[in-house]
């Protein structure tokens, strides 16, 4: 009879033991709203604008800014540097048609 007592006493352990484990490696969830009324002593007030509101992670916002500044600046000079270039071949275009029309009335 013993054994079997000390038998179901070890499997009793282990089971706790396991369960013990298993919860020390779970996240720690956000506290709910009674839990804080009861840690903090009172009730927290909170609007209806407050509860509708959505945490804003304002880094990723200015790092997605810069980024689509950064792609405008480039693609801003690259279309400026070709614009230029395609000018300067219709001006010399319409030079040497002008110089053309010029020697033929002569």
């Amino acid at each position: 009879m013993s054994t079997k007592l000390k038998r179901v006493d070890r499997d009793l352990d282990d089971s706790l033991d396991k369960d013990l484990d298993r919860t020390r490696k779970q996240k720690p969830s956000k506290p709910t709203k009674k839990q804080i009324e009861c840690f903090a002593g009172k009730k927290v007030k909170t609007t209806k604008k407050e509860e509708k509101m959505k945490n804003v992670d304002y880094k990723k916002i200015v790092e997605t800014l810069k980024t689509v500044i950064i792609v405008a600046l480039v693609a801003g000079v690259i279309g400026f540097s070709l614009g230029v270039k395609y000018q300067e071949q219709k001006s010399e275009q319409v030079n040497h048609k002008i110089t053309e029309q010029i020697k033929n009335l002569k």
